[in-house]
């Protein structure tokens, strides 16, 4: 009876101690940017009122992204999911989007077309499009760089990072 007891009450405390951890690890990375915004800058005010004018925002985006706030590339991603839903043509997309095409890859046989949109022009955050037989497959961005190259989004923001407090500055 004292084991189940001594048990049950390890059991409880295991799991009070992770609820805690992980309200208080999520509030602490909440507020913090992604790692990748290190390696660029936000986009410029031009990029952000074109991309708002062009694509289908909900009121609750256009504060949040079409305000005088800093935007990264990335946060425009759910807006043009919405915007270019699965089975749109590659040419539906390049009519408004067309001047931030950055890469197009395209298999020998023409069915597989890949598609990178960089509004900022730094290669950092791009938003890549698929196509199979011209009918849009999928809608992501290239900022889990991580997930292709473990470590090296690490790297790039030490480098980053060690570039920026090693810059002369103007005497």
């Amino acid at each position: 009876m004292k084991i189940k007891r001594i048990l049950l009450i390890t059991i409880v405390i295991l799991f009070v101690s992770c609820c805690i951890y992980y309200f208080v690890v999520r509030e602490t990375h909440q507020n913090q940017p992604p790692p990748w915004y290190v390696l660029t800058t936000p986009l410029e005010r031009s990029v952000v009122d074109d991309l708002c004018a062009k694509l289908n925002i909900t009121e609750s985006e256009q504060q949040k992204l079409c305000s005088n706030e800093e935007v990264y590339a990335d946060e425009f991603v759910e807006v043009i999911r919405r915007t270019f839903p699965l089975g749109s043509s590659y040419e539906t997309i390049q009519e408004k989007c067309a001047v931030y095409q950055s890469r197009f890859v395209s298999s020998e046989d023409g069915v597989y077309l890949y598609v990178y949109y960089d509004f900022r022009g730094d290669e950092v955050i791009e938003i890549a499009a698929y196509f199979t037989n011209n009918k849009l497959t999928s809608i992501g961005s290239t900022q889990n760089y991580d997930d292709w190259y473990p470590g090296r989004l690490l790297q790039l923001t030490r480098e980053a990072l060690t570039k920026q407090s090693v810059t002369p500055t103007p005497d």
